[in-house]
Parts: C-alpha cells; structure tokens; sequence
C-alpha cells in the first residue's frame, strides 16, 4: 500500500510518497533534474537520512547490496526489492522502513552562515569613533555625507556650521590649514622673492666617432672598446654592438639574426672573431638583408666607430640639502658668508686667536692617570 506522511507549515500543508521522497533523493544534485535512478553516494545518503544505517546496519552491508544490482545506478522497484534484505538483516519489518523514507521527505541540504567577527562589529560601530570621524555619522550610524565632512566648533556655546559653502574662518578639512608655501629643508620659509634652488636636469650625451677609412680600421676601433686588451679579436657582444651603432639592425637583420651570424663564421671551439672571420660575416649580413656588399659596407664606414654615451651629474636633491650653507648651525655656520662662499682660514679661527682644539691641548708631560709631572 501506498503510505502518506503529512507535513505542517503556516502556509499550508505537503503529503509526500514514499516513491516521491526516492526521487527526491535520487535527483539532489542534478542542478533541477527529476531523476528516477538513484546513485550509490544518493542512497547511502538516504539511508543515513533516515536512520538505516547504524552499528546494526554498516555502510559496507549497504553498498555491498547495492553492488549486487550490477548497475551503477538502482531504480525504485530494486531499492523496494532490496528493502526486504535490509529489513531481515535490522531484524524489523519493511513498513517500518518505509514509514522512515517517507518521515524524511527527502534530502536536507546543510550549510554554514557566516559570523560577524569581534574585530568587525568593533571597526564599524560608529559609537565609538571620534574626533572628525564621528562627526561623519547621525546617532543612527548613516553617513551624513558632505555636511559630515564640514567643520564643526567645539565648545561651549558654539554653533555647528550647517553651510555646504562655508565662510571665511570654516574649513573644511586638514588641507585648508597647511601651510604649502616653499621652505627650505628645516621648514623655514622663503623671503618674499626668494625662489628655492632649482635641481639640475639629467642630460645624456651621445660622443661619435668620425668616418673610418675601411673596414678594417672599424673591426679595431670596436675592437678596442670596453678597455680591451687585444684589438685584433671580437667578441660576440662587441659584434652586436659593432651591428647596432652602425645602424644594422631592424626588420631586416634582428638581434638573434646577428648571434647566429656570428656563430656560424667564428671557429667552433673560439669565443672570438679575426678580421677574416669578420669580413665573411658582413657578406652574411648583406645576404641576409638582400643589400648589396658595398651598400652595407658604406653603412658601417659612415658609422665611424662605437657610440659611446655618458650621463651628466645630476644635483640630487640630497646634495642640495647638504651644500645649502643657509642650513649650517654651530661652528660650520662660522665658515661661510653669506653668499654661502667659504672664508678659509679666517672661518676657522675663534675670537680667542686659536684656530683648532689642538691650541687648547695640554701636551706636558704626564703619568698614566694623567697626572702632570712637576
């Protein structure tokens, strides 16, 4: 017989089969999809649900029921089959088993909600800011937006200012009290017309060489850079410089082109090239870039030699916190005018006509506890 268990809710009340509650467990998980096959992690499911399982009824005994099936999925006619088995086993009858399917309606899903920490309920509860934050909520916590941001007087008698534009004596935050007119570095002020000192620019100078006369007088010239010792042999590196100040590389002949070129023409046991080694790799080159001979060697001549760049000095803006003489305090002071220029010896000399703590030195003769011998 079909047997019915009734649900109660406010709303209304739910009578569940117990093939529904089969099918409920048989689709959880399927994303929405009614299923009639139920798998073997479902019915373990259901039968922990409903209390089967237990020390009487281990979960090995149950899948090993389910496995006799030979099917990977069991459907409710064999789960009723099976019910039999289970029963004579737990020593009860099948009704009792039933009337446990259809008691649990069908699978419950759990879940974990998440907790408001300690920490959090103490960084937002706004009854415990202060200064000009707490100005920035309403007693019920709600932000008041920019009438929270204007200035508002403190103490006895004083009116809050209420005005979105407020007038002359309000501000409106930190940014209106500072004082960012230029200072120098201990934060004294400029006279009026005083600029402070400018930072020098870096600049980069590019120093070329002039035009060689032949090939071979370049091969030397790049040769010879970087303080090699030999200008008779090249090197890789100095072959991709040689390369790239004259111009070589682009589309046509790229970085990588070059290495392999140099690969191939040098010995393969050698690090470096000779001026045979380097001719057969400029035809190379010019094959490469389907130029001919005289072409990229009248690109390689107008070159002249290596590009050499240097950086000019920069006058950091520490170096000109520690050259300002206006900054001198003490006896440092005492050394420059006011122009900052130095007055050498006469800087160094005191009023009293000594000149370093060596005028002031007792030099006579002394014991090892210091004391002077008569």
């Amino acid at each position: 017989p079909t047997r019915f268990v009734c649900f109660s809710s406010a709303a209304s009340a739910l009578q569940i089969t117990m093939e529904d509650a089969f099918v409920n467990f048989a689709s959880f998980g399927s994303g929405g999809k009614k299923l009639h096959d139920i798998t073997l992690t479902n019915y373990l499911k259901m039968l922990k649900a409903t209390g089967i399982i237990d020390k009487h009824y281990p979960t090995v005994d149950a899948e090993l029921l389910f496995a006799k099936g030979g099917s990977k999925t069991m459907s409710f006619d064999k789960f009723r089959q099976a019910l039999a088995t289970i029963a004579a086993a737990k020593k009860t009858t099948v009704e009792a088993l039933e009337e446990a399917l259809v008691a649990s309606g069908g699978p419950s899903a759990s879940g974990t909600s998440p907790t408001k920490s300690a920490v959090v309920d103490r960084l937002t509860d706004t009854s415990q800011y202060t200064g000009a934050h707490k100005e920035r909520f309403d007693a019920d916590g709600k932000g008041k937006g920019l009438a929270g941001r204007e200035s508002v007087s403190k103490g006895a008698g004083a009116l809050p200012n209420k005005s979105l534009n407020p007038g002359p004596g309000h501000v409106r935050d930190l940014s209106e009290l500072t004082d960012r007119t230029p200072s120098d570095v201990r934060g004294v002020k400029y006279a009026e017309g005083e600029s402070p000192p400018q930072r020098k620019s870096t600049s980069s100078t590019v120093i070329s060489s002039p035009e060689a006369k032949s090939l071979d007088e370049l091969f030397h010239r790049f040769c010879s850079i970087s303080g090699g010792s030999s200008n008779k042999e090249m090197d890789g590196s100095k072959f991709a410089k040689l390369c790239r100040d004259c111009g070589l590389i682009g589309k046509k002949l790229t970085a990588t082109d070059v290495d392999l070129i140099f690969t191939k023409c040098k010995d393969k046991s050698a690090r470096k090239i000779d001026m045979q080694h380097f001719n057969k790799a400029i035809h190379l080159i010019a094959e490469h870039m389907h130029l001919p001979f005289d072409e990229v060697e009248q690109m390689m001549l107008h070159a002249g030699g290596p590009k050499l760049t240097g950086t000019a000095a920069d006058n950091a803006h520490i170096v000109d916190k520690l050259t300002d003489t206006h900054g001198y305090t003490g006896a440092h002071k005492e050394r420059f005018d006011a122009d900052g220029k130095g007055k050498g010896l006469e800087g160094r000399v005191q009023a009293t006509g000594t000149a370093d703590l060596s005028d002031l030195t007792d030099r006579t003769a002394a014991d090892v506890r210091g004391v002077k011998k008569h």
